[in-house]
């Protein structure tokens, strides 16, 4: 047996709700999230911090006091962007049939069409928002400016260096 074999377990992202404990600061943060889902009309929010501070943990916490019809939660990254979008479609437009072959621009129009536009659009959570590239956030940005959907953006906190 190769002795490095289980050696690359300890590189392996795991969310396990039983290695967090709920402080004061997880329950004012969790109570802030779902007060500006439940009641604030914003396009994106970003949520920072140090890897390993319990923002997947939080995000993954606000399902159990945000409706399912109001809030989708993307822990891990989506390998297309027509993937993400039918993912969605199908999620909050489960009666409107889609064909595989769905352009981009195909899937805003049924949004913008289908989606009621109001203050409080669905809000979707993107963990991990730093491994993505100027073509999906310049996606997730023109949904916001539609007013279809809004954005809770979780990312590391980055450290800028001086020059």
């Amino acid at each position: 047996m190769n002795p490095f074999s289980n050696a690359k377990n300890v590189f392996l992202e795991k969310v396990d709700s039983m290695d967090y404990i709920d402080l004061d600061i997880n329950i004012v943060a969790r109570n802030k999230l779902e007060q500006l889902i439940q009641k604030v009309p914003f396009q994106i929010v970003l949520l920072t911090g140090q890897p390993g501070v319990g923002k997947s943990y939080l995000i993954q916490q606000l399902a159990k006091n945000i409706s399912a019809e109001s809030l989708h939660i993307q822990l891990f990254p989506f390998l297309s962007l027509n993937g993400f979008l039918a993912q969605l479609h199908l999620k909050f437009l489960p009666h409107i049939q889609i064909n595989k072959n769905m352009t981009r621009d195909e899937f805003f129009k049924s949004f913008s069409a289908n989606l009621p536009k109001n203050e409080l659009a669905p809000t979707i959570v993107i963990d991990e928002v730093q491994l993505y590239g100027d073509r999906e956030l310049e996606v997730i940005r023109m949904l916001s400016d539609c007013r279809v959907f809004r954005f809770i953006l979780v990312t590391h906190t980055l450290k800028i260096k001086k020059c």
